[in-house]
């Protein structure tokens, strides 16, 4: 059993040090900037179904909202992909590299505190600080969304980030700080972030499933760019799950990607405690 105490002060340290690093505030801006220009670009076209249908009575309120809400999630989505996907694995890539460098790992080994709890405590860091980021942008988001082109419905808008970029951040960010723990300095650590960011482009590029060749597999729910959970909310407009590229994909093939990936982010834990363990006995 992990102790809590530590666990929870280690977390906590990291948490902090992304926001006053500010890499936490580049990522929650990157998401805002794109979305917001598309808003105030469309905001006329999306608030006539928002507002205009439902005058003229062509559609319900609800109706309406659920119009709205799948115009934004294809316009929303690739902006937020793109950051989570290349941006958070450079930033997350640091979190343990950098301990060793500034000499706070030599201090932690000092004390009564496993290297599994360290581990533990650095990679909930990393995910407390990608989810607070990813809660700043899509409040922000959704405000600014909401006042320029009217409601829109909450429960579609609040699962792209919920099912969609929540996972892709957990995921990729803690693949990529776990993948790193075991380089000396930060700046070796980021390499390895920029080879996670990399491969994770060029893996989704590749998959078939973006041709539409085949259909989903094994393969594709462990690929690091993610294809099912990319291509679920790149939506078109007027026919949820069904994609304007690709293969069609379900909710199902999402959830088994966020399972792969778990088991995924459990063999990276291994090979960090691996190194860690390596590094405290030489």
């Amino acid at each position: 059993m992990l102790p809590v105490f530590p666990l929870l002060a280690i977390a906590r340290s990291e948490f902090l040090m992304h926001w006053r690093r500010r890499g936490m505030i580049v990522i929650s801006l990157a998401m805002i900037v794109l979305p917001v220009a598309a808003a105030i670009y469309m905001h006329s076209t999306l608030r006539t179904i928002s507002t205009g249908w439902v005058e003229a009575g062509a559609a319900t309120a609800q109706e309406s909202r659920q119009y709205v809400a799948m115009a934004i999630l294809p316009i929303l989505w690739p902006s937020v992909y793109v950051v989570l996907a290349l941006i958070l694995p450079v930033i997350t890539a640091d979190a343990i590299p950098r301990d060793a460098q500034i000499g706070t790992r030599e201090l932690l080994e000092s004390l009564p505190i496993r290297s599994t709890v360290y581990l533990a405590g650095k990679l909930l860091g990393v995910w407390a600080g990608s989810i607070g980021a990813l809660a700043a942008a899509m409040t922000a988001t959704g405000i600014i969304w909401w006042l320029m082109v009217g409601p829109f419905d909450l429960g579609l808008y609040a699962q792209e980030w919920v099912v969609g970029a929540m996972p892709l951040a957990v995921l990729n960010g803690g693949l990529s700080a776990l993948l790193a723990s075991g380089q000396p300095d930060g700046r070796r650590g980021v390499l390895v972030g920029i080879g996670v960011a990399v491969s994770s482009l060029l893996c989704l590029i590749a998959s078939p499933l973006l041709e539409g060749t085949r259909g989903v597999t094994l393969l594709d729910y462990a690929n690091p760019g993610r294809p099912a959970i990319f291509l679920y909310y790149f939506q078109s407009v007027n026919a949820p799950g069904v994609n304007r590229i690709g293969t069609p994909v379900t909710m199902n093939d999402v959830l088994l990607t966020i399972l792969v990936g778990g088991l995924e982010i459990l063999l990276a834990w291994l090979i960090g405690w691996y190194w860690l363990r390596r590094d405290e006995a030489s």
